[in-house]
């Protein structure tokens, strides 16, 4: 055969278009379509025959480019077809056979489609696996760098041969976490812009998308694009996605506004705070500042019996004298509903024993007030050192809720981001700006020592520079100059070896899906012994 695979396909798209504009004279007929997609495939099949006929002998290239061109035809022929059957399978709606002829011509062994909303933000109308790699859900097995750079190269797709050794990518913490290797990203296009992306994948492999399957690939997405939009702009009119995520299920139950993110430490804490907020239980939330701890606690109260009651704090850090008539105000204020002490590891030795004598006074009792406490320090540990009382200890702190930080959940951070931005976009009453793909990824490198608190505030700080995208410039210099990596002369033996041992479990943690008996396994060691090297790395960090 003379003609490539890509070359039919370019053909037979425009056989499509002009058989579908005959369509829409006809007045849509469905019989009409039935025979112009029958006919359509009676005379490729014709084409290619005679192609054979003319030809000598076929290479083992050509007879590999023709397996590619009757994936073509098939995903074109079922790609079209979905478009008036329908589906209640999202596997079999028109995005997921698209996905599905994709990952077929490219050789891929997982997918995405992902679709760019109004707000910026993506969704994913597809996702698909054909490969042991378990396929979660997809804002957190893909890379956001990675998508942002392909839906903002100007329609060119983005070839990745090995994402962790790219310099463009490799500094991206989502890269490293995924252990992203070789990736084919394809802008869908329509009316000149790009309005999602087509992203694929081989976890285990380098270089694993040749130059023919590319093209093929490429020339597909071009071919499906306009009626794949339309395709999915319908659908969520005819069908709701079920939530698939153990998150995404819990907000479908509980209100967990604020809670942004769908990492496993973020669940672990949703998990736990929609168990207590039923109970009587008095909860001390522990964390650094500006995790979101307060946020956990007014979550807490929303959740509980008590929501309709009032929600009283008492700050405690810096708080001169008359602590005492100020507790007993607020322990009146909070009746039936929630009092929570903010920054107890804070108080004197003497406003301890206040709160301590007041917390059993009846009249305390009697207020059915429900008591949590905040803190940033361990208060066990303050507590051995003599400088709490351990008897405070017993009574606020029943149940322990930990927040992590941010730099532990940097999954989470393009979410947060979001979130930040769009409440910052309605008070100012203008639409939400976005991040582009480099100030987003600076933002995943940097540590956070003040977590989403300093977040906030380097967001507040770029959008009065930016326009209608926030780009690396825009960002605070602290930010924008900050290194992912210490200079190997300022990094001792310990410090290196700790952090190759936490990125070595982490990745066993991230592949079993943090199934920590799956992941024990894999790293050749007993579960309890993964449990105190996972509460090692925790406290070393």
């Amino acid at each position: 055969m003379n003609d490539t695979a890509s070359e039919l396909l370019r053909r037979s798209q425009e056989a499509m278009t002009s058989l579908q504009r005959l369509e829409v004279a006809a007045a849509t007929s469905a019989g009409l379509r039935a025979w112009a997609q029958a006919h359509f495939a009676a005379l490729m099949a014709i084409e290619r025959a005679a192609g054979r006929l003319a030809a000598p002998p076929p290479s083992p290239r050509e007879v590999a480019d023709d397996g590619l061109y009757a994936a073509l035809l098939r995903g074109l022929r079922e790609c079209f077809a979905a478009e008036t059957e329908g589906s209640d399978d999202a596997e079999d709606d028109a995005a997921g056979r698209a996905l599905r002829a994709l990952m077929e011509i490219a050789g891929a062994q997982r997918g995405f489609v992902a679709a760019l909303q109004d707000d910026g933000a993506l969704a994913f109308p597809s996702a698909r696996s054909f490969c042991a790699v378990e396929l979660g859900e997809p804002e957190a097995e893909v890379s956001r760098t990675i998508l942002e750079a392909a839906i903002r190269g100007g329609g060119r797709p983005l070839v990745v041969d090995d994402a962790r050794a790219d310099a463009r990518f490799a500094g991206t913490p989502s890269v490293q976490r995924l252990a992203v290797r070789a990736v084919l990203a394809v802008p869908l296009m329509d009316e000149g812009r790009a309005y999602g992306v087509v992203y694929l994948d081989r976890p285990a492999d380098a270089e694993a998308f040749d130059p023919r399957r590319r093209e093929a690939t490429e020339a597909f997405a071009a071919a499906i694009a306009s009626p794949l939009r339309r395709a999915i702009e319908n659908e969520p009119r005819t069908r709701a996605p079920a939530p698939r995520s153990r998150l995404a299920q819990l907000r479908a139950r509980h209100d967990l506004a604020g809670l942004d993110g769908d990492s496993p430490v973020l669940t672990a804490v949703a998990e736990r705070l929609v168990a207590v907020a039923p109970t009587d239980a008095p909860v001390l939330i522990t964390g650094e500042t500006g995790v979101g701890k307060e946020l956990c606690a007014r979550l807490l109260h929303r959740n509980s019996r008590r929501a309709a009651g009032p929600w009283v704090a008492l700050r405690c850090a810096g708080v001169p004298a008359l602590f005492g008539e100020r507790l007993a105000a607020a322990i009146a204020a909070s009746r039936g509903g929630t009092l929570v002490i903010d920054g107890i590891d804070a108080l004197s030795p003497a406003d301890q024993g206040a709160l301590a004598a007041e917390l059993d006074a009846e009249r305390t009792r009697r207020s059915g007030a429900r008591v949590l406490a905040t803190s940033q320090r361990d208060l066990q540990g303050l507590t051995a050192a003599a400088t709490l009382r351990p008897d405070l200890l017993y009574r606020v702190g029943v149940v322990e809720l930990a927040v992590p930080p941010l730099r532990e959940r940097a999954r989470d951070l393009a979410a947060i981001a979001r979130a930040l931005l769009a409440a910052a976009a309605e008070r100012r009453a203008e639409p939400p700006r976005r991040l582009d793909h480099e100030a987003l990824a600076r933002l995943e490198r940097y540590p956070w020592p003040g977590n989403v608190r300093e977040l906030e505030g380097a967001l507040t700080s770029a959008l009065l520079r930016a326009d209608a995208v926030i780009t690396a410039d825009c960002l605070p210099a602290p930010i924008r100059e900050h290194e992912a990596v210490a200079p190997a002369s300022s990094v001792g033996l310990k410090e290196a070896v700790r952090a190759f041992r936490r990125r070595f479990v982490e990745r066993a943690m991230t592949r079993s899906g943090w199934d920590h008996k799956q992941a024990a396994a894999a790293l050749g060691v007993h579960p309890k012994y993964l449990f105190k090297l996972l509460r090692e790395l925790r406290d070393d960090a």
